[in-house]
């Protein structure tokens, strides 16, 4: 079997390459088509089965039929396309127009996966694309979901009722996997007693998205309520105004973030809770992270993690811009904190990337049956 994966995301996101690693292993040959614009400089490396193409400027970002007539011309003449059994498009959008307009030239089945900017932005804000991302999921031969939350928001707003039947029958839910290092290092020795102070965490980008300052306000309740805690936040800062906040905050400690998974590991390990409170999040591949070395998780209502746990299981999902509760739940976890954490470490199993690459070469042995 012969795919095409086309993925623009594919640089700015390093799991991918620990998923098509995988399905590699499973005999499958794979060629990925990566886009992006031409003033996009890229310090990544790949090996021979990325094709890294800039076929438009970044003005054209915003006139998306041109986009993707550049890119689509890119692509059938740098790529011999008659050779691949189905396209895999990693979203439903940017990628899906591709796979959507090779099917049509060339007869080449999709899949198609549906991210968080699928939903957070093109199908809730660009109206005038909701007709083509329909046009998209009905021609796809079938449809991948990282949660179940992003499946019944799609499905509840924006799917007409005489397809909701047709669509969830090809519509599989499959998450993304974490890298094996922190399988490999999970963390079973950790003590079931918290600090004191209790110590939350957060490792990823200061930006108004991750919603920091929710955070604080509930760290600042917490006090109130004569609870000592502290708040580490590491990352990259993207917006200053942010960080200016943080340092004012006693309680908050700031580290630049680091690709030192070895770092990264003690400082999991020397934290109790993992708080991020994302507006929008396709993931959150930080949660499995911080739940490998025992950490219970605070995450977003209706986003990307939620649903792959009941509430109460690993952590609690809170409504993004309500830090009371983001307090509830910290009170909670603590009430039982050994069985949030032993739970925690057991949750990452199922993010197993071997697993999930047989589950995705199954769907596309399903797609080349179905075609032959």
């Amino acid at each position: 079997m012969n795919i095409l994966q086309i993925n623009s995301y594919f640089a700015g996101s390093p799991f991918y390459e620990d998923l098509y690693n995988e399905i590699a292993e499973l005999g499958i040959k794979q060629t990925v088509y990566v886009f992006t614009h031409k003033g996009n400089v890229l310090d990544q490396t790949y090996d021979d089965k990325v094709l890294l193409r800039r076929p438009y400027r970044y003005a054209d970002r915003f006139v998306f039929p041109r986009k993707h007539r550049l890119v689509y011309d890119d692509l059938t003449e740098n790529v011999d396309v008659s050779s691949f059994d189905l396209a895999h498009a990693h979203s439903l959008f940017s990628n899906g127009r591709i796979a959507m307009e090779l099917k049509r030239q060339y007869g080449i089945p999709y899949v198609a996966t549906v991210r968080n900017s699928d939903v957070n932005v093109f199908f809730k804000y660009a109206l005038h694309l909701r007709k083509t991302g329909i046009e998209i999921l009905k021609e796809a031969a079938q449809l991948i979901f990282l949660s179940k939350s992003h499946r019944d928001e799609v499905f509840n707003q924006y799917i007409p009722e005489e397809l909701k039947e047709e669509f969830l029958q090809k519509t599989h839910l499959i998450p993304n996997g974490v890298n094996d290092f922190w399988k490999k290092n999970r963390f079973n020795g950790k003590t079931a007693q918290v600090h004191e102070p209790l110590r939350l965490l957060f490792v990823g980008n200061i930006d108004r998205n991750k919603n920091l300052l929710t955070t604080v306000k509930a760290c600042e309740k917490l006090i109130q309520r004569g609870c000592e805690v502290t708040y580490t936040v590491i990352g990259k800062v993207k917006v200053k105004a942010i960080k200016d906040v943080l340092d004012q905050k006693g309680f908050v400690t700031y580290h630049p973030f680091t690709k030192d998974r070895r770092e990264l590991i003690e400082v999991y390990r020397n934290h109790d809770v993992y708080v991020m409170p994302s507006k929008t999040e396709t993931f959150g591949i930080s949660y499995v992270e911080a739940m490998s070395q025992g950490l219970p998780v605070i995450y977003t209502k209706k986003q990307g993690f939620d649903s792959h746990f009941d509430d109460g299981d690993v952590g609690y999902a809170v409504t993004w811009d309500q830090p009371e509760e983001i307090v509830q739940a910290i009170l909670a976890i603590l009430e039982d904190y050994p069985g949030f954490m032993r739970r925690a470490l057991e949750g990452v199993d199922i993010f197993d990337w071997p697993k999930i690459a047989v589950r995705m070469a199954n769907v596309y042995e399903s797609v080349r049956e179905m075609h032959q």
